[in-house]
């Protein structure tokens, strides 16, 4: 089965994360891998983010949230260098609410592009 890394930076977000992360790991699609980058968060973020690893270890990874990146696109990149391989990628912000089919919608989309194209 293919395999997709979901990836997120965060900074400051915890007005927001629960629900994301909450979103994500009620796809209908399963087989994914949450990474995340902190960017050195100064409220509740990184305890918010290391709750959910103890609780979804095999589906949280928490990358490295002590080196500084400095903004949300250097995250992403630092991200996207630091991730396991997968046959698909997909970013997320950490305000975003994902409705439970997208991954599936994502892949199906992009199965009929790869045919067609």
């Amino acid at each position: 089965m293919e395999t997709v890394n979901i990836m997120m930076a965060t900074y400051n977000g915890e007005k927001y994360l629960s629900e994301q992360l909450d979103s994500i790991l009620s796809q209908s699609f399963q087989n994914f891998k949450i990474y995340i980058s902190d960017d050195k968060s100064i409220d509740n973020t990184l305890e918010i983010l290391l709750k959910y690893k103890k609780n979804y270890p095999d589906k949280i990874e928490i990358i490295d949230y002590e080196k500084k990146k400095g903004s949300a696109a250097k995250n992403f990149i630092y991200l996207f260098e630091n991730v396991d391989e997968a046959d698909y990628y997909m970013f997320c912000d950490q305000d975003d609410v994902w409705d439970n089919d997208k991954i599936k919608k994502l892949l199906d989309k992009i199965h009929s592009m790869e045919i067609n194209n």
